[in-house]
């Protein structure tokens, strides 16, 4: 990950507003520019490896069109259901993808001396997540029968993809 990233960090709880985060991280600076290039979400999870614990926080970024990526289908409310403050063992590494992937990392934490490593995703993991923009229409806009513009559908989504994970000793 590059330094001079702007990067928002946040804590996820079960009440998060994911939507209000979303809308954050996707807001603009005085130019008119997206005032941040990551979403840090900090301490979702635990791994136990070895005997030993480790945080592990993810870094989101937006998937710029045709970015070749491991589909999944994670939400937040997935996220917040299924993920949040769980303790995964390298028996239940197949229960997600990022958890799979998550796995990958620790065994190079393992082999340093740091308390903290930040491990870059050799493919990027999709990520689905609602912002205000998701909700803002009303459906399609015709032309006579034609269909001039497509509006939101109930449920849509923006594609975003996890590039990296931090993982902390406990």
């Amino acid at each position: 990950m590059n330094m001079d990233q702007r990067i928002l960090q946040k804590r996820i709880y079960k009440g998060s507003r994911s939507i209000k985060i979303m809308d954050e991280f996707e807001s603009l600076n005085t130019d008119l520019k997206k005032q941040y290039d990551t979403l840090e979400l900090q301490d979702l999870f635990c791994i136990r490896y070895r005997r030993k614990l480790y945080w592990v926080s993810l870094y989101l970024q937006r998937m710029p069109y045709n970015t070749q990526h491991i589909d999944s289908s994670l939400t937040f409310t997935e996220l917040k259901n299924g993920l949040l403050e769980r303790v995964f063992t390298l028996e239940q590494k197949d229960s997600y993808r990022i958890v799979e992937e998550v796995f990958e990392g620790i065994r190079q934490l393992w082999n340093h001396s740091e308390s903290e490593l930040l491990f870059q995703f050799s493919v990027p993991i999709q990520f689905n997540a609602q912002n205000s923009r998701n909700r803002s229409g009303y459906g399609n806009r015709y032309r006579g029968e034609e269909l001039i513009y497509e509006g939101t559908l109930y449920g849509e989504t923006t594609d975003y993809m996890f590039v990296s994970a931090k993982y902390r000793r406990w």
